[in-house]
């Protein structure tokens, strides 16, 4: 099977998937913005599917909107510079600018979500809508200390 890169028009259907595919309660995008769109056929994708994957489930964890946008919370990790023009016709001054990397977002977005349950681990995983193991790995990526005994 060739690539992504050389599949673009397979873009639209895997966004689809992967989005139906990542609904929890309390997620609320539901479509993706043709900018947005427009960004992602752009893209590379040397990290092939896996790579548009995790973007997917890192936007509607991070999203907020009916909507995923091009946003800088969940875009950084594609390298992708936003384009010198336009993509349609809304001006170039429209696009969101990041304050704050998907990293620091993630991690701050665990930490609260620690705090918000006492450190339990495994129900933080679960509001989270990660596996355990995955939220042992990121609490050691991140330096994380959920309680004192962890130190």
């Amino acid at each position: 099977m060739p690539p992504l890169r050389d599949r673009k028009e397979d873009i639209p259907l895997l966004l689809e998937y992967f989005m139906d595919r990542g609904q929890r309660p309390g997620r609320r995008a539901r479509g993706i913005h043709p900018r947005t769109l427009d960004l992602l056929h752009a893209y590379s994708w040397p990290g092939n599917i896996r790579e548009l994957q995790k973007v997917v489930e890192r936007a509607l964890i991070v999203s907020s909107e009916e909507e995923l946008t091009v946003d800088a919370r969940w875009f950084p990790e594609l390298s992708i510079e936003p384009p010198r023009q336009p993509l349609s016709n809304e001006p170039a001054d429209a696009m969101p600018v990041a304050e704050t990397s998907l990293a620091e977002l993630e991690r701050q977005t665990i930490i609260q979500t620690l705090a918000a349950v006492g450190g339990n681990r495994r129900l933080a995983a679960a509001r989270l809508g990660i596996g355990l193991r995955t939220l042992y790995e990121k609490l050691k990526r991140y330096g994380i200390h959920s309680s004192p005994l962890d130190r």
